[in-house]
C-alpha cells in the first residue's frame, strides 16, 4: 500500500484529490474495522514461530493448556489485543516474543498499581521497555558448560541459589521444582539490582542470568526471561522446562502468601495495544486509535489485504477508471503542441528498467555487477545480524557465529565481504580495475552460495 506512488500523478485536479481523500478515508476505516475483528477472544497475534494457538513444534498451545490447567481456563485470557483499560491490579500480563513497540507508560502504571508483568523475549522488541528499569539484553555465554547434544545453541540453564542470613541457600519460588532448563539461542541480561532466577555458566566459569525478577515501586512484580523457546511445544517435553513454566504461571498469580485470583493475559508477536492504565486522557485515546490503525497497516504489509477489502478497493478503482475514461472521451480532442525534445532513454530514467539497461549496456564496466552482488550480500548479512554489518572483519566473524553460522561459514562470509569491499573502495576512488571473466564468475558463484547459506540459517533446535 504505497499511496505516495500514485498521489503525485493523480492529484492534479480538485475532483481527483477529493476522490483520493475519500478512498484513503474508507481504507483507514476498513483497516481499523479489520484490526478490531482480529482481536476477538482466542485469536493469536503472533508469527507462526510463537503462536499461542499453534500445535506445531514451535507453537505455544501446550503452554496455554498448562496455564489453563494450573489456574483455570476462565482466568487465562489469550488475546491479539492488550486493552489496558480492562486490567485490574490483581491481573498479570505475559508477553512472549513481542514484535511491536511496548506501551511503556501503560505497563509501568499497571506495575505501580500492583500488577505483574512477565516479558519473555530473546530477539524481539522488549529492550526499549526493559531498559527503563536498567535491564539490558546481552549475549549469553558462547561456550556454555552444559549443553544438549554438544550444541552450544542449546545451552542448559540452572536455578540460582541465594544466601539467606549469611549461610542458608534457597531458590526463587519460580524454580523450586526446577533442576535444569533447556534453552534455544537464549540471550542474557545485565542488571544492577534485580534478582537472578536462571543462569548459564560459560567455559570460563562466569555465569550470566537469562531470567531475572524484581519489585517495581514496592507493588508490582516484573519478570524478564531471555528465551521464549523455553515454552514452545517441542521444549516443554523437558521436565525442567515444564516445571519452570508452571512456576512462572504460579508466581504471576501468587500474592503475599495467598492466591491473587486475578486473570492472566497472554499476548505474543504482533499484538495490538489500546487504552491506558488509570484514567485515560484525550491524548491517550488518540494514541490508542493511531496504534490500532498502525498495527492494521503493519498486518496488511505482512499478510496482504483482507479479501473483502481487496474486492471493495478493486470495485472502487474500476468505477473511478470508467468515470475517468468517459470524461476523457467527452471533453474532445486535446490540442497537441509540437515538441522538439526526444524522449529520455531508459538509462536516464529511474526504476528497474533503467537499472537493468544500465547494467547490460556494452559500455558499462562488469565491475558494476560485482558492486550489485556486494550490496546484496551486505544486505543479507545485515538482516542476519539485525543491524548493518560491522567494518571490522574480526568483529563481523564473531557476530556471525553468534547468530548461528558455523566457524567455516562465518570465515567464508568475512573473506568474501572483505574482497567485495575492496572492489567498492577501488571503484569509489576512480581507479581502473581489471578482472577476468573467470574471476567475475567465481565471485558471482561464491556470493550466490553465501546468500543461500544466509537463507538456510535457522533457529530450529537440533534436539
Amino acid at each position: 500500500m504505497h499511496f505516495s506512488v500514485i498521489t503525485p500523478t493523480l492529484a492534479r485536479t480538485p475532483s481527483v484529490r477529493g476522490t483520493l481523500r475519500i478512498v484513503l478515508t474508507l481504507v483507514c476505516i476498513a483497516l481499523d474495522a479489520s484490526a478490531e475483528a482480529r482481536t476477538e477472544e482466542g485469536v493469536s497475534g503472533a508469527s507462526p514461530a510463537f503462536s499461542t494457538n499453534s500445535s506445531s513444534w514451535e507453537g505455544l498451545s501446550e503452554f496455554v493448556r498448562l496455564a489453563e490447567t494450573r489456574i483455570g481456563a476462565d482466568r487465562v485470557k489469550v488475546r491479539a489485543k492488550l486493552d489496558f483499560d480492562t486490567l485490574e491490579p490483581n491481573d498479570a500480563v505475559l508477553i512472549l516474543h513481542p514484535e511491536v513497540t511496548l506501551d511503556g507508560e501503560a505497563l509501568t502504571g499497571f506495575l505501580a498499581a500492583g500488577g505483574r508483568v512477565a516479558i519473555v523475549d530473546d530477539f524481539g522488541t522488549a529492550p526499549d521497555f526493559l531498559e527503563g528499569f536498567n535491564v539490558r539484553r546481552i549475549p549469553a555465554p558462547l561456550n556454555p558448560v552444559l549443553v544438549v547434544d554438544h550444541n552450544p545453541n542449546l545451552a542448559i540453564a540452572v536455578p540460582v541459589s541465594h544466601e539467606v542470613n549469611g549461610f542458608a541457600r534457597s531458590r526463587h519460588p519460580m524454580t523450586e521444582q526446577v533442576d535444569l532448563v533447556v534453552t534455544n539461542h537464549a540471550t542474557a541480561f545485565s542488571h544492577p539490582a534485580l534478582t537472578p532466577i536462571l543462569e548459564i555458566e560459560g567455559a570460563t566459569g562466569a555465569t550470566l542470568p537469562i531470567a531475572v525478577t524484581g519489585v517495581i515501586q514496592k507493588n508490582g512484580r516484573l519478570v524478564a526471561v531471555g528465551d521464549p523457546s523455553i515454552f514452545i511445544n517441542l521444549m516443554l517435553r523437558y521436565p525442567g522446562n515444564r516445571a519452570f513454566a508452571t512456576g512462572l504461571v504460579d508466581y504471576l498469580q501468587a500474592g503475599e502468601g495467598v492466591q491473587r485470583r486475578g486473570r492472566l493475559f497472554i499476548v505474543s508477536g504482533r499484538f495490538s495495544q489500546s487504552g491506558s492504565y488509570g484514567e485515560p486522557s484525550a491524548r491517550d485515546e488518540l494514541l490508542s486509535r493511531l496504534r490500532t490503525v498502525t498495527a492494521a497497516l503493519s498486518q496488511v504489509d505482512q499478510e496482504g489485504l483482507p479479501p473483502h477489502l481487496a474486492l471493495f478497493l478493486a470495485v472502487l478503482a474500476a468505477l473511478w477508471l470508467v468515470r475517468f475514461e468517459i470524461y476523457e472521451q467527452l471533453k474532445g480532442a486535446a490540442v497537441v503542441l509540437p515538441s522538439f525534445a526526444r524522449a529520455p532513454s531508459l538509462v536516464g530514467q529511474s526504476g528497474l528498467l533503467g537499472r537493468a539497461e544500465l547494467l547490460a549496456a556494452p559500455t558499462t564496466t562488469p565491475l558494476l555487477g560485482v558492486l550489485e552482488l556486494s550490496a546484496a550480500l551486505e544486505e543479507s548479512v545485515g538482516e542476519q545480524l539485525g543491524e548493518p554489518a560491522p567494518s571490522d572483519p574480526a568483529e563481523l566473524g564473531r557476530r556471525l557465529t553468534l547468530v548461528g553460522l558455523g566457524e567455516g561459514e562465518a570465515s567464508a562470509a568475512v573473506r568474501l565481504l572483505v574482497e567485495l569491499r575492496g572492489y567498492q573502495r577501488l571503484v569509489g576512488e576512480g581507479k581502473r580495475v581489471r578482472s577476468s571473466e573467470r574471476e567475475l564468475k567465481r565471485i558471482h558463484g561464491e556470493v550466490k552460495s553465501m546468500l543461500g547459506v544466509m537463507k538456510r540459517s535457522s533457529r530450529r533446535p537440533e534436539a
